[in-house]
């Protein structure tokens, strides 16, 4: 890909991901509301984003295994607890084929491929679906690991797409008590100069993310775990993980000290990676709450706080 080629590209993700997706909260509102929580903003500029890199029509027979989840859910934290586990590897940043993987610098930071390797999947590139499988295959030979591990909150948003894909893939879907998890969201990846996200703004991505998701529930390769459980159970949870992968028992310990194996490419955005698990991290953000957040969070959120099992107000 040409210089100019890449930075073409590069102002039209800036384009439809962050003014479509963040700043346009019109655009945002009204595609929720006529959805009814189906679809919005930062879904279209997703979208918008995937079709730069072409059409596919490739079913993959690849058994991926891929956690998704509202951004700020345990997404990171449950795949580097799996990551632990003799046959699943995974590489160390997120990974949605649909937008990202035809980047040399991801193959060679993530998935630690050489040039010459990069070089022979260049074949595969015509077709996005076609190419991660060749990268998994590769990268799963690499490690002498059953499984590859792919990590991307995106993996809910598209789910249906996701699945159609890689039917063959387990998709575990983790999900946050939405108080904790919006409010974690609001303070996230702020621009400079940004003091925070519209509130209204994470409360609806939330209600959005956990509706794409659960179109595909019921489906046998799909599983929901509660990140209050990682927490507060995490060895029974892990249980309840590894048997609906067909993979063996992991050991106790491996799962309480995730933490000691040291992988500083996964925890450089992820500090609380390198701490052991603590419940305190339950309700930190829910204590943020502000009357007016109350409120906002009730009006967009009440309904489906209620349908995951969490506490009535």
């Amino acid at each position: 890909m040409g210089i100019k080629k890449k930075i073409k590209l590069r102002i039209r993700e800036i384009l439809v991901y962050l003014l479509i997706g963040r700043y346009f909260q019109l655009i945002d509102k009204l595609l929720c509301k006529i959805s009814r929580g189906n679809y919005s903003g930062w879904v279209l500029g997703n979208q918008l984003r995937a079709f730069d890199y072409g059409k596919t029509k490739y079913i993959s027979k690849e058994p991926l295994i891929l956690i998704g989840g509202f951004p700020r859910s345990g997404t990171s934290l449950l795949r580097a607890i799996l990551e632990q586990h003799s046959d699943i590897a995974g590489p160390s940043i997120e990974i949605f084929p649909f937008q990202e993987l035809h980047d040399k610098w991801r193959l060679k930071e993530g998935f630690k491929l050489s040039d010459k390797e990069i070089k022979k999947l260049e074949k595969y590139k015509k077709d996005m679906i076609l190419y991660t499988e060749k990268v998994a295959q590769l990268f799963k030979k690499k490690n002498k690991s059953k499984y590859v591990l792919f990590k991307h909150p995106k993996y809910m948003m598209f789910s249906k797409k996701t699945l159609k894909h890689f039917p063959c893939a387990k998709f575990i879907h983790i999900i946050r008590n939405p108080k904790n998890a919006t409010m974690s969201q609001k303070y996230w990846l702020l621009p400079k100069g940004r003091k925070e996200w519209p509130y209204e703004w994470c409360c609806r991505q939330y209600v959005t993310y956990i509706n794409r998701g659960r179109k595909i529930k019921g489906k046998s390769n799909y599983i929901e775990v509660k990140y209050e459980d990682l927490i507060n159970k995490p060895v029974e949870t892990i249980k309840k993980i590894t048997d609906f992968l067909g993979l063996k028992k992991m050991p106790e310990k491996s799962i309480i000290n995730y933490y000691k194996k040291k992988n500083t490419d996964k925890h450089k955005d992820h500090p609380g990676l390198a701490k052991p698990l603590d419940n305190k991290r339950i309700n930190k953000w829910e204590k943020k709450m502000s009357l007016k957040d109350k409120k906002i969070f009730k009006e967009k959120c009440g309904r489906i706080y209620k349908d995951l099992g969490y506490i009535n107000f």
